[in-house]
């Protein structure tokens, strides 16, 4: 039987690449409030190509050494098609995807933008099954069909649990169900974060600094962090 080889790539994303957009504390204007910093670190526009042939891997880093997203595809297993691309997130205290269990495999969920990563109810382990979650196959998957998908996925590094996303285009199934990597983004530790959001004002959120949030006001500083809270939960 013949083996197949995995060809696994991992991805630096370079100081250029990463930004970190950073809201303003208003720790020091208001006795006992807490800190307002929060970060979205975003990757910027990638060109990470799985073709639609062979064994493939990548992975992208996260906060964190050991930290990472990757994406897997194999156009075939034990000698039969198979046209198989899937994603797992990576956290040294644990990860798990927007997705369901299944028999053989878990199944990732397309996400539509604008929505919370946080609020959705199924989440699958990263450990279940294989670890990685079917995107699209020979016959399931919802990235099955040629286009740009989003995949929502929560880590923790050991700070907490933080929520990101990462937008793909997939060839589709006459293209062996190929893929590439467009971008990604994730939150800080306990911050919200929405599907296709790369930076801390992208919701509504203002990133006004000091003397803008000076402006908002005790009451509007509370309504603030109160929307940001609830994008969390």
């Amino acid at each position: 039987m013949r083996t197949r080889k995995l060809r696994e790539k991992v991805v630096k994303v370079s100081g250029s690449h990463w930004v970190a957009y950073a809201t303003a504390s208003a720790a020091t204007m208001f006795a006992g409030s807490q800190s307002a910093d929060a970060a979205i670190h975003y990757s910027g526009l990638l060109d990470v190509t799985m073709p639609g042939s062979g064994f493939h891997r990548v992975r992208l880093p996260l906060d964190q050494p050991g930290d990472s997203i990757a994406f897997e595809h194999r156009s075939s297993i034990f000698g039969f098609p198979d046209q198989w691309a899937g994603f797992r997130p990576v956290g040294r205290a644990g990860a798990s995807f927007r997705g369901q269990g299944g028999l053989s495999y878990s199944y990732v969920n397309k996400l539509q933008r604008g929505e919370f990563v946080s609020h959705g109810t199924s989440f699958t382990n990263a450990e279940q099954n294989s670890g990685f979650g079917e995107l699209a196959g020979v016959i399931s998957g919802y990235f099955d069909s040629r286009g740009i998908g989003f995949v929502g996925f929560a880590f923790d590094g050991g700070a907490g649990k933080q929520y990101g996303w990462a937008r793909v285009f997939m060839s589709g199934f006459s293209r062996g169900n190929g893929l590439k990597v467009l971008d990604y983004a994730y939150a800080d530790p306990g911050e919200p974060i929405q599907v296709g959001q790369t930076s801390s004002d992208a919701q509504g959120t203002p990133a006004l600094g000091s003397l803008g949030l000076l402006a908002l006001g005790a009451a509007g500083l509370v309504a603030w962090r109160k929307r940001r809270s609830d994008g969390a939960s």
